[in-house]
């Protein structure tokens, strides 16, 4: 089993993981791109020059894909997996806001080829509070102003709560302080 958690920049979810991480562990096998070795470097470079580099004409977004691809290639169906910090959907996410959904079929191109989480949690909070936290960021991640922000977020997030995004039928949507609730439920199941 494989989780994701997912959730607009700056909603909070490095924090809220790196808050709790012996709980999350004790249900979970938690994955983080951080630790990554000669493998994961072999197998990005595969991924990225016999598949996704032909998926998008976004190097960068392609490069990602094949990385984070590369954490799930040997994992076993059978344990369960929380994907920290290198969830595929999140990298997804932030390209969307980033090229303002130009690259929508590019990322339906990607949707098709990747190995899907089985559960994806998504972290909701409101869309202002979030985009609060992203402008007071002093390294940040859009280079755009508050109000194309708001709309790009407001965009997404209708996406994602419609499944237009993702049509994932084990997408649980909540708040961060439901998150580890949601931990118990998915690391019972």
């Amino acid at each position: 089993m494989i989780v994701e958690v997912i959730g607009l920049p700056a909603v909070g979810k490095t924090t809220l993981i790196e808050s709790n991480p012996g709980i999350i562990e004790e249900k979970l096998r938690v994955i983080s791109s951080r630790k990554h070795n000669l493998v994961n470097s072999v197998l990005t470079r595969l991924y990225y020059h016999m598949m996704y580099k032909h998926l998008t004409n976004d190097e960068l977004l392609a490069r990602k894909i094949s990385y984070r691809m590369s954490f799930r290639t040997f994992l076993a169906r059978s344990k369960r997996y929380f994907f920290f910090d290198s969830g595929i959907y999140q990298v997804l996410i932030e390209s969307l806001i980033d090229n303002n959904f130009s690259n929508i079929e590019d990322i339906q191109k990607i949707l098709k080829k990747i190995r899907h989480p089985c559960k994806v949690i998504y972290i909701k909070e409101s869309v202002d509070a979030i985009v609060d936290r992203e402008m007071s960021r002093t390294k940040r991640r859009f280079d755009i102003d508050q109000e194309e922000l708001v709309n790009r977020y407001n965009v997404l997030e209708d996406m994602i709560e419609k499944k237009v995004l993702f049509s994932h039928s084990n997408m649980y949507i909540v708040t961060a302080s439901e998150f580890m609730q949601m931990m118990d439920v998915i690391g019972d199941d």
